[in-house]
């Protein structure tokens, strides 16, 4: 997975309820309850892919999010972020619905791809499959930046907006000179500031702002550093390497957290066998020994030798001498 893969995933994993009411605007009104947190699925998401020979990571995501209506309890967003033509992109957004379909069979999912890429023609938004009269259309909503305007992408008072501006700026190539990318990186960050988001907001925004698209020379990355803690007053200085790390360790953080609840359902599963057996195996003595009980009493009422008993039932005098206790005990 390249690093601008890595930088969406992660500031979709930072910013994911700014990015529906931004991309998904009325879905995010009618559906999504924001007082549940989100579940990002990416280990899942890997493993309904483990059997294919294509190992090539995409900036993709499941994410589980709680439905407010009432209907179901969770609700399945497919994201793709595709930057680049793939003449298989569409089938490909088709096989991930049915694999999560499949795996989740009762479950709403909602399907999108974010073209990052400026090929003008390329926005693919279905998937049609026909032979002879066996034919099938899958259709997804899409969102490409590079057809936008700013103003489009400029959505009052949604951080998100400053993502996709970002992104929109990178791909404008006179965007790309140096000291046109140290105008707009700190425009881009004195808008955040000014809007007076959360400083973990900032923070993330920046990161992305900062390493999406490279100076060419490293004193002016310095240089936006400089510019960008003065306005921020706060220190915001993060290596790629660091930026990377950090998304990388939410994953596997979120792998471990997902083998640390295997575990513990495992152990829990252990205990509360060893206890059920237990109770299993008490309530089939006691059934057992009532039936013996049972029998004794028949037989000593059959006149059988007492020795005879014992022999045939494998019970010694003292329970004999229970049972017959209890017989004559008025």
């Amino acid at each position: 997975m390249s690093n601008r893969d890595l930088l969406w995933k992660g500031i979709l994993q930072d910013l994911f309820d700014d990015f529906l009411w931004y991309a998904l605007p009325d879905f995010a009104m009618n559906e999504v309850d924001f007082a549940q947190p989100f579940e990002f699925l990416d280990k899942e998401l890997d493993a309904l892919f483990a059997d294919t020979d294509n190992k090539q990571r995409y900036a993709d995501m499941l994410v589980k999010v709680t439905s407010k209506n009432g209907t179901q309890k969770f609700i399945l967003i497919h994201i793709e972020v595709q930057g680049y033509k793939d003449l298989a992109f569409a089938e490909r957004m088709h096989t991930y619905f049915y694999r999560i379909k499949d795996k989740w069979k009762d479950r709403d999912i909602l399907a999108f791809a974010l073209y990052t890429d400026d090929e003008k023609s390329y926005h693919p938004a279905s998937y049609h499959y026909n032979f002879y009269g066996t034919t099938l259309d899958y259709k997804f909503p899409i969102f490409k930046i590079f057809e936008k305007t700013e103003a489009e992408l400029d959505i009052p008072n949604n951080p998100f907006s400053v993502v996709m501006l970002a992104a929109y700026k990178a791909l404008q190539k006179k965007q790309l000179t140096d000291a046109n990318q140290l105008i707009w990186k700190f425009d881009l960050t004195r808008k955040l500031v000014e809007a007076g988001y959360s400083q973990d907001k900032i923070r993330g925004i920046f990161k992305f702002i900062r390493f999406y698209v490279h100076f060419n020379q490293k004193i002016n990355d310095t240089a936006l550093l400089n510019k960008a803690q003065q306005l921020t007053k706060t220190p915001i200085i993060m290596t790629m390497d660091d930026a990377v790390k950090e998304i990388l360790r939410r994953e596997v953080k979120a792998e471990v957290k997902a083998e640390v609840k295997a575990e513990v359902k495992a152990e829990v599963k252990a205990e509360v066998k060893a206890e059920v057996k237990a109770e299993v195996k008490a309530e089939v003595k006691a059934e057992q020994t009532l039936k013996t009980k049972q029998t004794v009493r028949n037989m000593l009422a059959k006149k059988y030798p007492e020795q005879d008993i014992m022999d045939i039932l494998g019970v010694d005098k003292a329970f004999i001498e229970e049972i017959k206790r209890e017989i004559f005990t008025p």
